[in-house]
């Protein structure tokens, strides 16, 4: 049976369901402007069905906002053990996947996966604290290792307490371990350094400050020439979808806007590791899942290497 479940200008997608699989043939754009109604279509095929098969043969253009909702919908799917699979990718497609972990989730075997950078951003060896209470010693991190490549997006998921904001303080410099080391880029981390970024789950604006100046303000601490920043500050404003809104000030942005405004300002000084202390928690449901899929994108357009601390399992990762 085969139906056209939703179409519009720059997109159609057309299913067709068999007794193993349901299959979804999509001809157009998967955009921002139509990447909303492609996650919306598939994921309300997943509790139906084990396998969904898309197949792309007539997707003539898929930019970040669609490769975002593509993550979104493998996450989604996953969760549910729904098996989501691609087919009959083009070209441009497999490039883009190929430059990013996903090509070991969707490329088939025979694809060729472009070799990623062998070059470690951040090492982290036998890391371990302890904090002193009348009660006795208190272990909130135990003889972590872990390596994070360049470039690359690394989500650290687990429940509440179990130490995750004490690593990224770590690594932030911002908290000395009690034993072991973490590195970036080769060197010890032994406190602040101008090339670590943080994003908080409060995005902490300065009420009286702009958008603009709230960016600029780690250049403003830094006492750093700002005309030399301005530029690359209203881009990133761009990048996150926040251009024409430089000269408004926090009160007057929705809490997702505000948090963009962070990213952006931790994204000023092009870092070498960007930190993110579950950034989207205090956020809706909705919002939280369109911040998931901007932050996947602003990634894809910035190759930053990220560490994303999280205690949900559908982390933008």
């Amino acid at each position: 049976m085969t139906t056209s479940p939703a179409s519009i200008p720059e997109l159609n997608l057309t299913t067709e369901k068999t007794a193993t699989e349901t299959i979804v043939r999509c001809t157009g754009r998967i955009t921002s402007a139509t990447s909303g109604l492609f996650q919306s279509t598939i994921r309300s095929l997943v509790p139906e069905t084990k396998t969904i098969v898309v197949d792309l043969t007539d997707v003539s253009y898929l930019d970040s906002s669609g490769l975002g909702a593509l993550v979104g919908l493998y996450l989604s799917a996953k969760k549910a053990n729904c098996q989501l699979k691609l087919i009959n990718l083009n070209q441009r497609i497999k490039e883009l996947f190929s430059m990013t972990r996903l090509a070991q989730v969707f490329l088939a075997p025979e694809e060729p996966v472009r070799e990623r950078p062998s070059s470690l951003t951040v090492s982290v060896n036998e890391l371990s604290k302890h904090y002193s209470s009348p009660e006795g010693n208190i272990c909130a991190l135990q003889q972590i290792s872990f390596s994070v490549g360049e470039g690359e997006f690394v989500a650290i998921v687990g429940p509440s307490g179990c130490g995750k904001s004490t690593l990224l303080k770590i690594l932030a410099g911002l908290l000395a371990p009690t034993q072991g080391e973490a590195r970036l880029r080769g060197t010890p981390i032994t406190g602040p350094r101008h090339d670590i970024g943080v994003v908080f789950q409060s995005p902490v604006l300065l009420p009286w400050r702009t958008v603009l100046e709230n960016v600029l303000l780690p250049v403003d601490v830094q006492r750093q020439r700002r005309d030399r920043y301005v530029k690359a500050a209203r881009e990133l404003l761009s990048l996150v979808g926040l251009e024409g809104f430089e000269n408004r000030y926090p009160w007057e942005l929705s809490g997702g806007m505000q948090q963009r405004v962070a990213i952006t300002r931790a994204l000023i000084h092009d870092p070498g590791m960007l930190l993110m202390d579950e950034p989207f928690g205090a956020l809706d449901a909705m919002t939280r899942e369109q911040m998931n899929v901007e932050l996947q994108r602003i990634w894809l357009e910035r190759k930053n290497t990220v560490v994303f601390i999280t205690h949900e399992t559908n982390s933008p990762s």
